[in-house]
């Protein structure tokens, strides 16, 4: 029951704000910016380095560490986090939720509660199985969306840009209001900050109805 009350707190926040014209893009600038910190889009903001020097080296891979990000982490390591999430290879991992389960004893947290009411034994968190294609086997992350702490992510992987991920956001809007040349600028753009992003990749080739049929941009020429 609590579960769904979280979910459907976060889903009243969020429709709010993309009725006023909010997007994940535009919500990680005014989080940067410090205009309003809801923990809804943890990896989709600029993160300082400073923010996760502190972190504890096992920071999402243990119970007694999980990653604290909100309502955002109720889609884990997937949904519109996973854009932004990389393998060392640049490949976008997989990730399935396994459940949930109460916070260990040893868990202790002065990060903000997303619910004032809550306490630390009442902290629980979901279980994800994460893996890259170099992975012999998925590896566990543990995720608590009770708790609005540090946006970062564990050891081992890496994040898009931030550049490169705002390019390719505003490169699909090109493409959708049919503005060619620019959506294959910003998709230039993001090809050289990230030419080994899957995602970025995956957006080849650009496919956009015209007056003429269909016209296609293959970022594979983009260099030529």
């Amino acid at each position: 029951m609590r579960r769904q009350l979280v979910w459907l707190m976060a889903a009243m926040l969020l429709m709010t704000r993309v009725a006023q014209g909010d997007e994940p893009a535009r919500l990680a600038e005014k989080d940067a910016a410090g205009e309003e910190s809801v923990c809804l889009y943890p990896l989709l903001r600029k993160i300082a380095a400073r923010e996760c020097e502190q972190v504890p080296a096992a920071y999402g891979t243990t119970p007694a560490s999980p990653l604290e990000w909100g309502y955002g982490g109720m889609s884990g390591p997937s949904g519109p986090n996973a854009e932004r999430l990389l393998c060392p290879s640049g490949a976008t991992p997989t990730a399935t939720r396994r459940g949930s389960g109460p916070a260990p004893d040893d868990y202790h947290s002065t990060a903000t509660s997303t619910f004032e009411s809550r306490t630390a034994a009442s902290d629980t968190l979901d279980i994800w199985s994460v893996k890259c294609p170099e992975d012999a086997r998925p590896r566990s992350w543990y995720v608590n969306v009770y708790r609005c702490g540090p946006p970062c992510i564990p050891r081992g992987f890496r994040l898009m840009s931030m550049d490169a991920y705002q390019s390719m956001i505003e490169s699909r809007k090109a493409t959708e209001s049919q503005d060619l040349p620019r959506s294959l600028e910003l998709a230039r753009k993001a090809h050289v900050l990230e030419p080994h992003s899957e995602v970025i990749e995956a957006r080849r080739p650009y496919r956009v109805a015209s007056s003429c049929g269909l016209a296609v941009l293959n970022i594979c020429c983009i260099d030529k």
